[in-house]
């Protein structure tokens, strides 16, 4: 029983793991290949862990995806082949053969539970700032020795935040029924607190600060 009591404890110190999921378009010279190559994986993932200390390759997973693969069930890479149609049959035209193309690569970093939570901010805020041109040269940095490069980032999504919780009584966030009059005293940890009112853009008022 005193036993169970203790395992518990445990369960309710945060045991929590924090994803963060988005992509990233790349222009590279062979889509394909690039796509196909555990080199270009590892150098992505090494390049995204370039940008935070807090950040190991260890903890991303990335999928890749040529032009052509994306698009074969939804027609979405035309827009973009459009764009460069000249450009495109130029190349083919001097070179013989297909030259660059885009590749999108789906990504998720997944902070452990027992991580400081100060790292899970770093990760996020370092992949919020960082701009297309910043990326490029981390990933080349990465491919550096090999024969791939990375030509341009076309595109970086917004960073999607998910906290997976094992403690099934830590209380989850919601809208209150009816609403009051002053502000709701919430029982979090600080650091808690400070991720909810960044997430939800609201203040909230601790239970302690309460007179």
């Amino acid at each position: 029983d005193h036993d169970h009591g203790h395992e518990d404890d445990d369960q309710d110190h945060g045991h929590e793991a924090t994803v963060y999921t988005g992509s990233v378009t790349l222009k590279v010279a062979d889509p394909e290949a690039f796509c196909a190559s555990e080199i270009a994986m590892d150098a992505f993932k090494t390049g995204m862990a370039y940008l935070s200390d807090a950040l190991d390759a260890s903890m991303m997973t990335a999928r890749c995806a040529s032009g052509a693969e994306s698009g074969s069930g939804s027609g979405g890479s035309d827009p973009s082949r459009r764009r460069g149609t000249a450009n495109s049959t130029d190349s083919r035209r001097r070179g013989g053969r297909r030259l660059e193309g885009i590749v999108e690569i789906l990504y998720s970093i997944t902070v452990p539970p027992g991580a400081d939570s100060s790292a899970a901010s770093a990760i996020e805020t370092a992949i919020r700032e960082t701009s297309p041109a910043t990326l490029k040269g981390m990933l080349n940095q990465a491919l550096t020795g090999t024969t791939i490069q990375v030509l341009d980032v076309t595109g970086m999504s917004e960073v999607e935040v998910q906290t997976e919780e094992e403690g099934p009584e830590e209380p989850t966030l919601a809208p209150s029924p009816a609403p009051e009059a002053g502000p709701k005293c919430i029982q979090h940890s600080a650091e808690r607190l400070r991720r909810l009112e960044e997430q939800l853009m609201v203040k909230f008022v601790t239970c302690s600060s309460e007179k």
